[in-house]
């Protein structure tokens, strides 16, 4: 009897913890379902960047542009671009450099530089279309004060738009020491940095400088927007086309969301009336134009 009672005992507590253990089983996998249950998604979409922007005219104008391109990219490829709107070109590159961008917009020379010394990489190229045509370096004196020719300028006060620039200083400079055979600030009085296109044009004509080198587009925009009159000015010296600003990226930044962004471009319908708004990849004819601006980038050491 009490042989049947232990078997009785023992056979309970079998059933106690198989039940126990199917029990706990239930309960974890009711705990895990959502996780093994949920579709899988492209690792692009939890991908967050911040894009380093250096505004040409205005943080409002810019912000108007590129909030646009931003939202353009997230609807087409599911990665969330966040412009921030840098106060320098050392800003941007060095945020770049140093892991708190992950995109930077610059000129072909800046970004051939970033690879060589940095192997950041050049993923796409903004689309000028028909701007394309005006995307050329500029040298600017105001007219009617006896400045008509590079012989005319020495001894006088020079701007450029920041070291970096390749209309605003870099080309235009290469070009000047080429035909005054010394360095430039041998040949004027002071050289200053306006910090951008814009403000250039605005410290020319209120006579804050003497002569100044931009970009031939954004010359005829500033110009335009502050109400003053082409007569104003005097161009003693243009550039052949220059390359397009290009897209950078980190160097160590995923090789997919690299070519979801390149990719994302195809499938953005163009804006007609924006064509500042368009990307497209590098092609034969960019490249022709960044080899004749090669040169420029041995003067464009970049020192952290």
């Amino acid at each position: 009897m009490n042989k049947l009672k232990l078997a009785d005992k023992t056979q309970l507590l079998k059933i106690g913890i198989i039940s126990f253990l199917i029990l706990e089983l239930t309960a974890i996998l009711i705990g895990i379902w959502p996780i093994l249950n949920q579709p899988k998604l492209a690792s692009s979409t939890y991908t967050s960047l911040r894009l380093g922007v250096i505004p040409t005219f205005s943080k409002k104008n810019s912000q108007e542009i590129w909030s646009q391109i931003a939202q353009q990219f997230s609807n087409k490829c599911n990665i969330s671009i966040s412009p921030y709107y840098c106060n320098s070109h050392d800003e941007a590159i060095y945020g770049l450099l140093y892991g708190s961008l992950d995109l930077v917009i610059v000129n072909a020379v800046v970004s051939s530089e970033l690879k060589k010394q940095f192997d950041a990489e050049s993923l796409l190229i903004k689309d000028l279309d028909n701007e394309l045509e005006n995307h050329r370096s500029v040298l600017v004196a105001r007219k009617n004060e006896g400045t008509n020719f590079l012989s005319q300028t020495s001894g006088l006060r020079f701007s450029n738009v920041n070291r970096y620039s390749l209309a605003g200083a870099l080309i235009v400079n290469e070009f000047i020491e080429s035909k005054i055979n010394e360095p430039i600030k041998n040949w004027f009085s002071e050289i200053s940095y306006a910090g951008t296109h814009h403000q250039s044009v605005i410290n020319l004509i209120k006579n804050d400088t003497d002569l100044i080198s931009v970009n031939y587009s954004s010359l005829k925009e500033s110009m335009k927007m502050l109400g003053y009159s082409d007569d104003m000015i005097q161009i003693l010296w243009m550039s052949t086309v220059l390359p397009e600003p290009v897209l950078c990226c980190r160097s160590d930044l995923d090789r997919t969301i690299q070519n979801e962004l390149i990719n994302a471009v195809s499938l953005i319908k163009s804006d007609q009336k924006r064509n500042r708004l368009r990307f497209r990849r590098l092609d034969e004819s960019f490249t022709q134009r960044v080899g004749k601006t090669a040169q420029l980038g041995n003067k464009l050491k970049i020192i952290l």
